[in-house]
């Protein structure tokens, strides 16, 4: 019996050091990847891949990333080739890199995609990385299998929405004047429930309004109830523009200043864009009486002078009846 478990205490301490030796077998790689943290369409990105102080001669990295954000482009430290992955969707693709190179360790490799240059929302994607069949330069140690996810943001380089409010005549209190107003941006981040809002700094008792009507004929007064659905509506891409046609009515007269805000309801009202306009309304406007012309008591004298001719006429008839005296 001591014998049988002699033997059985030997058994166990033979597994127990095989098992030890397998554990040690193999190791992990301190291998790191760095990835830009924003990309913009049109632009490289590059996938940096540092061994550490490990040389290696041979390896197989898989990489899955989103077809319809990234093309592959090339890898410097190995053979790429991409296909679909297999995950029942149309846009995960698998990048294959393989390296085998008995004379040539390396310490590095680079890939290096290409973000889609038609892209105009903001993406978070991952590029998910596995590496296997790890070997160093002297063919003495595999290494455990690796895995890595790297996440990256992909967005355009976003232009800040402008806004802009204008009279389209001299503003005169109590009375209804066109204006504009507009928002616009030649690449708009997007919104899914952006509005419209107005806030206004009036003369003391005086009251200002901002009105128009939507495309089913609704109206709004932007100063007191803001643009449009109280839900919000979405913004946003390339080359956007809204004009709006307004009706003002200011009550008094002096200086006004109007502030426009487009808000963003998802994140708690935060401001996407601002912007504070000034008006200087006059008073009514006073119809001028016709000028009665004047009529002077004496007429100025122009022309011929109406004694003159009778002058002459005397004159020459007291001249014949002298001349004819002394004739006689």
């Amino acid at each position: 019996m001591k014998k049988i478990i002699s033997i059985f205490a030997l058994l166990v301490l033979i597994s127990m050091f095989t098992f030890n030796i397998l554990s040690f077998a193999t190791e992990d790689l301190g291998a790191t990847v760095d990835v830009p943290t924003i990309a913009r369409p049109g632009e490289n990105v590059e996938l940096f891949f540092n061994f550490g102080s490990v040389k290696l001669k041979k390896y197989t990295f898989e990489i899955l990333y989103d077809s319809k954000l990234f093309d592959y482009v090339s890898v410097n430290n190995g053979t790429g080739s991409d296909a679909d992955a297999g995950l029942g969707d149309s846009k995960t693709k698998k990048l294959t890199i393989n390296y085998d190179q008995d004379g040539t360790p390396i310490r590095t490799m680079k890939v290096t995609f290409k973000a889609k240059e038609e892209l105009t929302t903001s993406n978070t994607t991952e590029f998910k990385i596995t590496g296997k069949q790890i070997k160093d330069a002297n063919d003495s140690e595999d290494y455990n299998e690796l895995t890595i996810d790297k996440q990256i943001l992909v967005e355009p380089e976003y232009v800040p929405y402008t806004l802009s409010l204008t009279a389209e005549e001299e503003i005169v209190k109590g009375k209804e004047i066109p204006m504009k107003l507009s928002y616009s941006s030649t690449i708009g981040r997007y919104y899914e429930k952006a509005r419209l809002v107005a806030t206004a700094t009036t003369p003391e008792g005086a009251t200002v309004k901002l009105l128009g009507k939507d495309l089913e004929e609704k109206e709004y007064d932007i100063i007191e109830e803001g643009w449009g659905d109280t839900q919000g509506y979405g913004i946003g891409g390339p080359n956007v523009s809204q004009e709006l046609d307004l009706r003002g009515i200011f009550s008094e007269a002096g200086s006004y200043s109007i502030t426009l805000k487009l808000i963003d309801l998802t994140r708690e009202n935060q401001t996407i864009a601002e912007s504070t306009f000034n008006f200087n309304v006059g008073g009514e406007s006073e119809n001028v009486a016709p000028t009665n012309e004047v009529k002077p008591a004496v007429l100025p004298k122009t022309g011929i002078n109406i004694y003159m001719p009778v002058a002459i006429i005397l004159l020459v008839v007291i001249s014949y009846s002298v001349y004819s005296m002394k004739k006689k």
